[in-house]
């Protein structure tokens, strides 16, 4: 070279540029694309720049020609290609004059007039090396073997149909005859009308690849495939159906797996998908001058063979393509779209998913989607699809990297592009996508929602999609009330209410706006970020609770008991009591409502338990059948003392008791059953509150007594007395019945809760001793009233056993001391037989006592009679005083003189008879006695 430098003088020597060999650029291409199921997108894609409708891939499993001699091969060059295992690859469109030339390019690809084509056989379809050395293809007019080992100049053979040699048509129709239209008569006329590839499965390693082929490697493309295949047809305007075949021994061939649209949804789509393009190709490589955009509903459906049994599963898509008009585009956005190096237009779409999807995980499209990742790239609910400047191998949306982003560094073209794509274009169609998703969910608000971004979820570099997006949304009638209406967020109430507040009172909550006809929406957090960033919610009203409190000052009638709990709740929620003025939503035991004010009678707040003790005064008490947070929130307010509910204090209790009986009994007496378990609970309370005195609770009828097999209340303070005490001979019934006739109430039987109480038993009802009798009757005749009805009772009542019981109660306590009152009582009690006519009498009328020994006549005037000791006794401590016989013998002389003459002949031989006998030595009387 130095030599040759020397000869040409010093102008140098001219060198070429070295360029590596074809095999060595199909292997560079080779590691950009990696060996997975985007060979078959490539190869789809290119069916779909070429205009076709459907495309077929078939494996064919038979092994033929593939152990060929060179010697046969020198023969028949063409039994290089035409082998199997191959991958047939089939579409309804055939090859133009450039699509012969582009399939020839490596580096670069055509492009035609249409705008919306990515590219026809660039460095996305030469991946198919990846899994042959050579390949074959029929389209039109032609066929085409292409070799890349015989080098750039000599790889390619293109051959009439119309003059393929025998032994070369019987090969071709070895692989192919029967499948998507090829047979014999295709070679008679020269012509096919679609387009079919043959690769022949690579066996061994070469210098293009070191990776060896088979049939189940082609069955993990196939699986590849089926994992995102629902997504192929969403973005393609003429693509309809892809199917996978597999040939096998038998020749027959099998449907394993298709997708495709379903026929319901074809002529909309076909029809919408037209205007749209031709929308675009009118503007003759301009910018059309309004925007472009339709909405499709695509049913997607999948045929999937299972063992023979054919698995069919539908999806529905939303999907909406924008295309905008040259007055839509920012400066920058217009000047990347006249950018030769470019040649990108600015299209995009967006897909919702309707129904049928499941495990759904948004991607992004460049017509056909990138490839699968472990999670979403975008974040977003919906997938996204435009015209995106991509890395070399298809697979990834370029974007500046992070020392271009830190530094400001000048950023290449097609990363502006994608920015804004990302920022201008994907939002406006977001947006129109939202709008339509509305229609389609009128009844379905929630479901909407979750198609709008959620801003926690979407990635960085789809971040400046969001804003934009709710700045547009705003503005559109998209959110719905809870009456079921759409409207603008300037014209709707936004609800306040926090996800920490129950189901049942934010239903009950929104019903309240709903009846007073406000334009309550209810957004999820998503929506509510995205209008936060946009500086949406800055002028929405508020649903707040104290606009709620005014609506409901008119509005309550309409809400059931269970509702007003609810509001109730709610607003105490908001530790802010004023919000409750006014409002009737204090909920009563009866289950009615009283208005929270401070001048309405008192509201007590007590204990379930303790309630029970006040039936029939439901309107007086809180209810207790209320959520224990709610009765937390009602018992604030009563200790607060900012309305009448108030806690129920001891000083409470006996009016209200009171107050329950008179409503219960009203003016009946008060009678219960033996196990009535008010009356328990009374004495129960009694006993744990009021231990040491009942005083408030005197006049009260809570005494229980024995009456057949009921209890008759009487009034806590009376004159009572236990019939019998463990330890205590008992009362006997006798003595029962005459002390019930002196005002002394005998309780036979106390329960044991009344029993308990400290307060009872030898305070309010007597220990049975004679003693504590004889205490009740002092207590008795300390009232004049009441020792008047007592004599006057017990006068007219008594028998001859009452006053004996009485007579003998009275000789056992001869100890006691009685004081005046109780004296003049005993004294007013008819307890004596009195003489002369056996009368009952008693000592305050008769206090003279007749002696033991009296004479066989009348005595002359009244006297008590008291034949037994314990009668004297009892009569003598009543203050009465025993006659001598002296004294009433002299009175019968006297009234036996002859000038007086009261006592009978007889009467006076009977007395004088006894006069000898007992009195002849008294000498007065001796004197008397003469007389008569």
């Amino acid at each position: 070279m130095a030599s040759g430098a020397e000869s040409d003088g010093e102008e140098g020597e001219e060198l070429g540029i070295i360029r590596a060999t074809l095999i060595r650029e199909l292997r560079n291409v080779l590691d950009e694309y990696p060996d997975d199921g985007q060979i078959l997108k490539e190869m789809i894609q290119n069916a779909e720049d070429a205009g076709a409708s459907m495309m077929k891939f078939v494996s064919d499993t038979r092994e033929f020609n593939r152990n060929v001699s060179p010697v046969d091969i020198r023969k028949n060059p063409h039994l290089k290609f035409l082998k199997g295992p191959a991958l047939y690859a089939f579409n309804n469109a055939k090859f133009s004059e450039r699509d012969w030339q582009g399939i020839r390019m490596i580096h670069t690809s055509i492009k035609e007039a249409d705008p919306l084509k990515v590219g026809r056989f660039g460095l996305g379809f030469k991946s198919v090396f990846h899994l042959t050395d050579r390949l074959t293809i029929v389209s039109g007019n032609f066929l085409l073997y292409m070799d890349p080992f015989k080098g750039e100049d000599r790889c390619c053979i293109l051959k009439k149909l119309s003059r393929i040699k025998r032994s070369e048509k019987e090969c071709l129709l070895q692989g192919l005859s029967g499948i998507f239209g090829v047979d014999e008569e295709m070679f008679q006329s020269g012509h096919y009308p679609g387009t079919m590839f043959w690769f022949p499965l690579r066996h061994e390693a070469n210098d293009l690849s070191s990776t060896v082929y088979s049939v189940d490697k082609i069955n993990d493309l196939w699986q590849a495939f089926k994992t995102e295949a629902s997504g192929i047809p969403l973005f393609l305007k003429k693509i309809e159906t892809v199917g996978l075949y597999t040939r096998r021994q038998d020749k027959q061939l099998s449907l394993d797996f298709q997708v495709g649209l379903a026929t319901s949804c074809l002529d909309s789509v076909r029809r919408e998908n037209i205007t749209f393009i031709e929308a675009i190709i009118a503007a003759g490589g301009q910018m059309p001058e309004t925007k472009v955009w339709n909405s499709l509903i695509k049913e997607v459906e999948m045929l999937d063979d299972h063992d023979g049994q054919s698995v069919v599963q539908s999806e529905k898509w939303l999907v909406v393509n924008y295309h905008p008009g040259g007055s839509d585009l920012s400066p920058e956005l217009s000047e990347l779209c006249n950018d030769p190096q470019l040649s990108y237009k600015p299209y995009v779409g967006v897909a919702a998913p309707l129904e049928g999807q499941t495990n759904f995980q948004s991607q992004i499209f460049c017509f056909l989607p990138l490839p699968l990742e472990s999670r979403s790239p975008t974040g977003l609910p919906v997938h996204v699809n435009g015209f995106f400047a991509l890395s070399q191998n298809r697979r990834h949306v370029k974007w500046p990297t992070a020392d271009q982003m830190s530094h400001q560094v000048h950023v290449e073209p097609s990363l502006r592009w994608n920015r804004l794509l990302v920022e201008q274009l994907l939002p406006a169609c977001y947006s129109m996508l939202l709008t339509r998703l509305r229609e389609l969910h009128v009844t379905r608000p929630l479901h909407f929602y979750t198609m709008w971004p959620d801003m926690s979820s979407v990635t960085e570099k789809w971040q400046p999609l969001v804003e934009p997006l709710f700045v547009t949304m705003a503005t559109k009638p998209v959110y719905c009330t809870e009456g079921g209406q759409w409207v603008e967020l300037a014209n709707a109430l936004l609800s306040t209410i926090t996800d920490d507040i129950s189901t049942d009172i934010k239903r009950t909550v929104h019903k309240a706006y709903l009846v007073c006809q406000e334009n309550l929406i209810v957004l999820p957090q998503n929506v509510l970020e995205g209008l936060s960033l946009s500086g949406g919610l800055s002028t929405v009203a508020l649903a707040t609770p104290q606009r709620l409190s005014r609506l409901l000052q008119s509005c309550l009638s309409q809400f059931e008991s269970q509702e007003r709990c609810h509001l109730l709740a709610y607003l105490c929620d908001q530790k802010d009591l004023s919000l409750l003025q006014g409002l009737q939503l204090l909920p009563l035991q009866d289950c009615s409502f009283r208005a929270f004010t401070r001048q309405s009678s008192t509201t007590f707040f007590c204990q379930e338990q303790d309630l029970r003790l006040f039936p029939g005064l439901e309107t007086h008490f809180c209810s207790c059948k209320l959520p224990h947070d709610l009765r937390h929130h009602l018992h604030d307010i009563a200790v607060s003392g900012n309305y009448s509910l108030r806690l129920m204090a001891e000083k409470d209790v006996s009016h209200l008791l009171m107050k329950s009986i008179q409503c219960r009994f009203e003016q009946r007496e008060p009678i219960v059953p033996l196990d009535d378990q008010w009356l328990q609970d009374v004495w129960n309370f009694l006993l744990k509150n009021f231990s040491d005195s009942l005083e408030d609770f005197s006049l009260m009828p809570l005494m229980p007594f024995l009456q057949g097999n009921s209890f008759v209340l009487k009034p806590l303070i009376g004159n009572y007395v236990c019939k019998e005490v463990s330890g205590m001979d008992p009362l006997s019934d006798n003595l029962i019945t005459c002390l019930t006739k002196l005002g002394i109430t005998v309780l036979s039987h106390l329960p044991d809760d009344v029993i308990r109480h400290p307060q009872v038993l030898g305070q309010l009802v007597q220990w049975p001793s004679p003693q504590n009798i004889l205490t009740l009757l002092s207590h008795i005749s300390e009232g004049e009233s009441m020792q008047s009805s007592t004599v006057l009772s017990f006068n007219q009542a008594s028998t001859d056993e009452d006053r004996a019981c009485l007579i003998k109660l009275l000789d056992d306590c001869r100890d006691f001391v009685l004081n005046i009152n109780l004296r003049k009582l005993l004294q007013q009690l008819n307890l004596f037989s009195c003489l002369p006519d056996r009368t009952i009498t008693n000592v305050a009328c008769v206090s003279a006592i007749a002696p033991d020994h009296l004479p066989p006549v009348p005595v002359p005037r009244q006297m008590l009679l008291c034949q037994e000791s314990r009668d004297r006794r009892v009569a003598l401590q009543l203050g009465g005083r025993v006659e001598s016989l002296q004294d009433i013998s002299r009175e019968i002389l006297l009234k036996m003189q002859p000038d007086r003459e009261e006592y009978s002949l007889e009467q006076k031989q009977q007395f004088m008879i006894f006069f000898m006998d007992e009195l002849v030595n008294d000498k007065l009387l001796c004197q008397l006695a003469r007389r008569v």
